[in-house]
């Protein structure tokens, strides 16, 4: 098995490594970071680095702004509060120590890994729940999934420009392997990290296994739990510390929130709506087809250039 097993990782690094030599011949975009991108992620981190790291509560600036004063004052009252940068931790890290031009190298390897781990263990999920199948059908099952992944657009925006989901993604995935494999304090702990990343996602997730809990089923002696959720028969009793630490970072989000405004007062952000594309009054509108191409990764109006 632990050969087994060694195959499938070389297959995924394979295809993996194959498929970033493919885009960078063929792509325009090429496979690194863009510039606005890089720009704008370094502004983050360095705004924490000058004016310090617990002064605004985990939020900070989100601009691309080059050769810009991040340590003018003006800058306070320009900070993002509609999500937290506590997940750049790894980037505020290898910032604090280096310089801009060694944080754009380590960043772009550093999102290419979470993305390859992310794959190798949407692959390794569905090997796992396909246990009927003989073992070559479960390796290309397992090989499938894991190209669906990699090759999806979203994907490929995440390796020029990478946004919180794919870190909620990763964290939550761990998290399910390891409530999976019965050691549900380690699962609880990137349950949580998965929330730090994104909490509206685990809000979400909240509000979904709450209607599996609620919900009754036409077999009574089956739980929607265990048929849609990561929560099987063994780890039932542990639903409401779940549900307790999915719902956490989201009140933590609110408290940091209204401590940051309260703080330094009116900051830069936008409403859900606006994001997602559907309050009427913004560029993104794209009605019910681009509010759906939101939660996919991306708004169908990013496709078009402006009239």
């Amino acid at each position: 098995m632990n050969r087994f097993f060694a195959i499938r990782l070389t297959s995924y690094l394979t295809i993996f490594l194959f498929y970033l030599f493919f885009m960078s011949i063929y792509s325009p975009l090429g496979i690194d970071w863009l510039d606005w991108h890089s720009q704008r992620l370094f502004n983050t981190v360095e705004f924490l680095k000058i004016n310090g790291y617990l002064n605004s509560f985990g939020f900070s600036i989100w601009t691309m702004c080059e050769n810009c004063d991040l340590n003018d004052i003006d800058w306070l009252n320009k900070i993002y509060n509609s999500q937290t940068r506590i997940y750049l931790f790894p980037y505020i890290i290898v910032n604090h120590f280096f310089e801009k031009e060694f944080f754009i190298i380590i960043g772009n390897l550093f999102d290419k890994t979470i993305i390859l781990i992310t794959g190798v263990l949407i692959g390794e999920a569905f090997f796992k729940v396909s246990h009927k199948e003989k073992n070559i059908n479960k390796f290309l099952l397992s090989l499938y999934c894991f190209c669906l992944f990699i090759f999806s657009p979203w994907v490929y925006k995440m390796i020029i420009s990478s946004w919180a989901e794919i870190h909620f993604l990763l964290y939550f995935l761990i998290a399910s392997t390891f409530i999976y494999l019965k050691k549900i304090k380690t699962g609880l702990i990137f349950l949580f990290l998965s929330g730090i990343a994104n909490h509206m996602w685990t809000f979400l997730i909240t509000v979904y296994l709450l209607i599996l809990i609620f919900v009754p089923s036409s077999n009574k002696k089956k739980h929607l739990l265990f048929e849609y959720s990561f929560i099987n028969k063994s780890t039932l009793k542990y639903k409401n510390i779940f549900l307790f630490v999915l719902i956490l970072p989201t009140i933590i989000f609110f408290i940091l929130n209204s401590l940051v405004s309260y703080k330094y007062g009116f900051l830069e952000g936008s409403s859900l709506l606006y994001r997602i594309g559907i309050s009427g009054e913004d560029i993104h509108n794209g009605g019910i087809l681009g509010a759906l191409q939101f939660f996919g990764g991306n708004r169908i109006t990013r496709c078009f250039v402006s009239w």
